[in-house]
Order: C-alpha cells, then sequence, then structure tokens
C-alpha cells in the first residue's frame, strides 16, 4: 500500500477542479449568449432600416410617378383649354357666317290651280 506520509491526491482537488471549470464554461456560455444576441439586436436593428429605406426608395418611386401623373395631367388640361378656345374661335365664325349670309326668301308655291296633263287630248292609235 504505501507510504502513509506520502501525500495522495485529495478528493476534493477533483471536485474543486471541476467547479471551476463549471464556472468557467458557465461565464463562457453566458459571455457567448450575449455575444449571440448582441447579434441578433445588430440584424434586427440592419433589417429595420433595410426597411425603410425601402419604404424611403418605394415612396420615392411613388412620388416619382406622381410628379409624372401631374405632368400628364398638366398637359391634358393645356390641350382642354385648347379645345375650348378652338370651340368658341369655331361657334363665333359660324355665328359671323350666318348673319353675313343674306337671307334667302322662301320659294312662293305655285300659282297654279289645276295639274296639267300633257297627254290629254291625245289618242292612241
Amino acid at each position: 500500500m504505501g507510504d502513509r506520509n506520502t501525500s495522495q491526491p485529495s478528493a476534493a482537488g477533483p471536485l474543486l477542479s471541476s467547479g471551476q471549470d463549471a464556472q468557467i464554461n458557465t461565464r463562457m456560455m453566458v459571455s457567448r449568449n450575449h455575444e449571440v444576441l448582441q447579434n441578433i439586436w445588430e440584424i434586427e436593428n440592419s433589417l429595420r432600416e433595410l426597411c425603410e429605406r425601402r419604404e424611403i426608395e418605394k415612396s420615392l418611386g411613388e412620388l416619382g410617378k406622381i410628379s409624372k401623373m401631374e405632368k400628364s395631367l398638366a398637359a391634358l388640361w393645356a390641350q382642354q383649354i385648347q379645345l375650348v378656345d378652338l370651340t368658341k374661335s369655331m361657334s363665333e365664325q359660324l355665328r359671323s357666317l350666318q348673319r353675313s349670309r343674306p337671307e334667302t326668301a322662301a320659294i312662293p308655291n305655285s300659282t297654279v290651280d289645276k295639274a296639267v296633263n300633257p297627254y290629254q287630248g291625245q289618242r292612241m292609235a
């Protein structure tokens, strides 16, 4: 068996060592969890920023479309005004022509009492 004076490893040594290892492992896991949570938070923020940018770009795209529509409407409005002016001008010209034209007298009805038959009195052979 061995000499009693020779030191034997105590049973408390491995327990103490495994307890320290557990604490170290726990700290490492907490640290890693913290890193993971930090990364998740950063990813969520990045996603939020991307969504906001996308909404802004979408809004700008819609503003561009609205601007184009406004320009088209302005052009249509100008054409409508031109058409109204043209219609007024044509109406004035028609009135002017009607005023300047001499009034034509109505053709009098025929004063013949009876219709004349050109074949009356001719005999057929």
